[in-house]
């Protein structure tokens, strides 16, 4: 009867290890050996099952477990582990560094004993059984040379991979593994040593404690990847954290990124000489050539997170719900002059100050910079004052800080196949620690880049904001707005009938250059300049205070990834502020800035809007008698109505009007009337209209059809009623 354990709450790996561990021990599946305990003669009381290996329970202590490390790939007998059984307990300190010297790929475990020793090679690949097996009987026979006992019977796996069982390590604080020097290894450090197994030096300086000159083994181990050709910073930041103790000497490990381990070089008897005093082993030798080595990047299945539906629902990080979140890119787009540089030094003064912009609530305000490289400080100072004064903002807690035209930055290097860390970005880094800045706006974003770069290069595009500009937004949980010039479409239209249409996919798509851009921001916000012609037409005849088309523009919400945008353009008036200023010689005048502030012109669209609504219902209505006798099981296409009604409108009579123009307002008049909704008394809503015969009628789309035949007209019975 297996005696089962309870869960070992101290044990050696965490569940955090188990992708590590399960893709270092692989085993036979249906088959386990099991460990219950101990006999009355002291020997364990193993025994085989046919069930496969729970590792997570071996892991945590519950049931303790071993098995075959042979197993079918592809129908070939491979392992990707070997054992060697010494039964005989041994000086940790001694077994460790004679094992190292006798093969340093190999890895002293406890037995579950905690006095013998398993002596394990772990492969980066899978190898062909009878490799894995010859590997575990000649590190036996050293081992034997030495003196010690082996249990070859016990040595997995077997040459014909027939079920020869080993109890598998880390299900406890007992079955640890050892480094060089006998002391035991955390699982972060022997992923390491797994790691770096093929560099000795990095190998034997895995684990090494303070007092053993770890800036040489930092320096020394940096050179011989560098000889190998391996050398990167992430891989010395690696050896540095997987040290026995922390290493704190940011100076010196500054002194080694900077090149200094380039100026080394090491012959193998001066290696072997360097890894002997770390390990305490006089004329230490190894067979390993440093320069064919590898590092093994040991691949771990992806942790995949389950949706249970039970998990706490966490608030998005709005700033301004709408147009920032916190941890992305917002856009904003516009032609030059219409007030781009306005908007971003309103949009700093709204972070810092708090309040509102434009309408838009700032649900968190931060520290600030604006790095911009058309507009001198000076420039920039003006701006803001004037918001400032216009807005009769208060004072903050928080700062604006800058960089304008006379201080321009590039923060990105493009060479032909790659693209870097400019000095200034890293500064940059460190300025956004020291003055702990939350919101940083760009403007505009093209010109923090030097080099062999294409505005137009998708790939380069997506490299410059998707691994340079959002991660300064995510390195200080705020956010990144970035300004960008446009390509001069005009985002909206006036129709036949008069109405004022926003197009959102040309305001969208407006944006210069590569479309990566507008896909890795998660908002654009558009820029449409008033035109003279909309002007007059439009809103001219409502407005009392003189002003010209010239001091409005329109703000358009183009994208957003987790919001619904706003269907209509927000109309902004340039407001002119006058500012106190005082020149070189000390003269004092007076300089004018534009402020925006948002304006009536949305009213008269909305109203307009509306009324254009009523009309085209209205239209609908006339004209249902006529749509009804066109239905077939209750519906028809909207082609056909629109045929149908081209004979009854009475321009049809007038030559100089195309019918092509007649049936394009029919049609619009048609989806526009029956695409209103309306709230039944049930708390429902109902879609289109709803007509004296008892049905409701609405516009339908069949997207698996094509053309004029995709939409119809449906109608079914009003159930408000």
């Amino acid at each position: 009867m297996l005696e089962t354990q309870k869960p070992n709450t101290m044990h050696w790996a965490s569940e955090t290890d188990y992708n590590f561990i399960s893709s270092i021990l692989k085993f036979k599946n249906n088959k386990r050996l099991l460990l219950d305990g101990l006999k009355p003669n002291g020997k364990k009381n193993n025994y085989w099952q046919d069930i496969s290996v729970d590792l997570k329970k071996h892991l945590t202590g519950e049931i303790k477990q071993g098995g075959n490390l042979c197993y079918e790939e592809n129908g070939n007998k491979v392992a990707k582990a070997a054992v060697c059984d010494v039964d005989e307990e041994i000086d940790p300190h001694v077994f460790c560094r004679t094992v190292f010297a006798i093969d340093t790929t190999a890895i002293p475990i406890r037995s579950p004993s905690g006095k013998n020793w398993h002596i394990w090679k772990f492969y980066n690949a899978a190898v062909p059984v009878k490799e894995a097996a010859t590997w575990a009987k000649e590190i036996g026979f050293k081992i034997e040379a030495k003196k010690w006992k082996v249990d070859f019977g016990k040595c997995n796996p077997n040459f014909n991979g027939s079920d020869v069982g080993i109890n598998f390590p880390f299900g406890n604080n007992i079955q640890v593994p050892y480094d060089p020097r006998g002391e035991t290894y955390s699982c972060k450090n022997l992923k390491h040593r797994i790691r770096f197994n093929n560099f000795p030096y990095i190998a034997a300086a895995t684990n090494l404690k303070s007092g053993k000159n770890r800036y040489d083994a930092a320096l020394f181990s940096a050179s011989m990847l560098y000889a190998a050709g391996k050398y990167k910073d992430e891989y010395l930041d690696a050896i540095i954290e997987n040290f026995g103790t922390k290493f704190d000497d940011d100076k010196k490990l500054k002194k080694i990124k900077a090149g200094e381990y380039k100026n080394y070089t090491f012959k193998p008897s001066t290696i072997e000489q360097k890894i002997g005093e770390m390990i305490g082993v006089k004329d230490f030798k190894f067979n390993t050539d440093i320069a064919d080595t590898e590092i093994d990047e040991l691949l771990t299945p992806l942790e995949l997170f389950e949706y249970t539906g039970k998990e706490i629902l966490r608030a998005r990080e709005w700033v301004i719900k709408g147009w920032l979140l916190k941890k992305a890119l917002t856009l904003l787009v516009g032609q030059a002059g219409v007030g781009k540089t306005i908007f971003i030094a309103q949009l700093a003064a709204a972070l810092a100050y708090g309040g509102s912009i434009l309408g838009k609530k700032v649900l968190e305000t931060g520290n600030v910079l604006i790095l911009a490289s058309e507009e001198t400080q000076n420039e920039l100072r003006l701006r803001i004052k004037a918001i400032v004064k216009l807005l009769e903002l208060t004072s903050s807690d928080q700062k604006i800080f800058m960089r304008g035209l006379e201080d321009q930055i590039k923060l990105v290097n493009f060479t032909m196949d790659k693209a870097l860390k400019t000095k200034e970005y890293k500064r940059l880094e460190l300025s956004i620690k020291k003055y702990q800045i939350k919101y940083i706006l760009l403007d505009p974003l093209i010109s923090f880049q030097t080099g062999a770069y294409d505005e137009n290069n998708n790939a380069k595009m997506e490299q410059f904001v998707k691994d340079f500009i959002i991660p300064l937004a995510v390195k200080n949980n705020g956010a990144v707005i970035a300004g960008h010039h446009t390509n001069k479409f005009s985002m909206i239209s006036i129709e036949d009938d008069g109405e004022l249409v926003v197009d959102h996919q040309i305001a969208l798509n407006s944006a210069r250059g590569a479309s990566s851009l507008v896909a890795a921001a998660r908002f654009v916000l558009a820029f449409q300049p008033m035109t003279k012609k909309l002007f007059n037409k439009k809103f001219e005849p409502h407005l009392k205070d003189g002003s010209k088309f010239t001091n409005y523009a329109g703000l358009i919400e183009a994208k957003s990834n987790y919001n619904v945008v706003e269907d209509d353009i927000n109309w902004l008036k340039k407001n002119s502020v006058s500012l106190e200023v005082v020149d070189e010689a000390g003269n004092v005048s007076e300089e004018s800035l534009g402020v925006f502030t948002t304006t009536d012109l949305n009213k008269i669209s909305k109203a307009k809007n509306k009324l254009k609504a009523e009309q085209n219902e209205q239209f609908v209505r006339a004209n249902l008698h006529i749509i009804k006798t066109l239905m077939e099981d209750d519906e028809c296409t909207l082609n056909a109505a629109v045929e149908k009604l081209v004979a009854y409108d009475p321009a049809h009579a007038d030559p100089d009007v195309e019918e092509g123009t007649i049936k394009t307002r029919i049609r619009r008049q048609l989806e526009n009337g029956l695409n209103g909704k309306a709230d039944s008394k049930n708390g429902l809503t109902n879609q289109g209209i709803s007509f004296d015969d008892g049905y409701n009628y609405w516009i339908a789309r069949d997207h698996s059809k094509h053309g004029a035949a995709k939409i119809f007209i449906r109608r079914g019975k009003d159930f408000k009623r």
